[in-house]
This record gives structure tokens, C-alpha cells and sequence, in this order.
């Protein structure tokens, strides 16, 4: 991910790319389980956090919109995913 990227992930919906990356995991419908790769108590507790957070379709819709995203990518209702 570029600086870029980054910056539109939180300037604009306020979500950490950590959290979107992992709400990314979990869009497909044949995944059950992600596995996380964590060192400390601490990373545990921000991966919990990050876990929390609800991201809209239109976050991935947008993302699409502007290339982030390849165009197949499914396009996602206004309600939260």
C-alpha cells in the first residue's frame, strides 16, 4: 500500500489500514477463519481493536472506483459489512 492509499483509508473513513486489511480477509464467503501473526499482549489487544471496527461497503465500493480494487470486486449495499 502507498502513503496514498493510507490517507484515503483514514483521512476519509476514519478506519486504520490495519483493521481494513483485516475486515478484507474476511469478505470472502468461503473464509471461516484468518490467522493473525502477533508477538506480544499488546498486539493481541490491537488486533482485538482493529477487529471492532465495521467497515461500509462503501469503502470497498470507492476503493474500487478509484483502482484500488480490481474492477470484478464485487460492489457492496450502504450497510456495514
Amino acid at each position: 500500500m502507498t502513503r496514498q492509499t493510507d490517507c484515503f483509508v483514514f483521512d476519509r473513513y476514519k478506519i486504520p489500514l490495519p483493521a481494513l486489511a483485516l475486515s478484507f480477509s474476511f469478505l470472502p464467503r468461503c473464509v471461516s477463519m484468518v490467522a493473525v501473526g502477533v508477538r506480544s499482549p499488546e498486539e493481541v489487544r490491537q488486533t482485538k481493536k482493529w477487529l471492532q471496527f465495521q467497515v461500509p461497503g462503501r469503502v470497498w465500493n470507492h476503493a474500487t472506483k478509484l483502482g484500488l480494487l480490481p474492477s470484478w470486486f464485487p460492489a457492496f449495499a450502504e450497510a456495514n459489512i
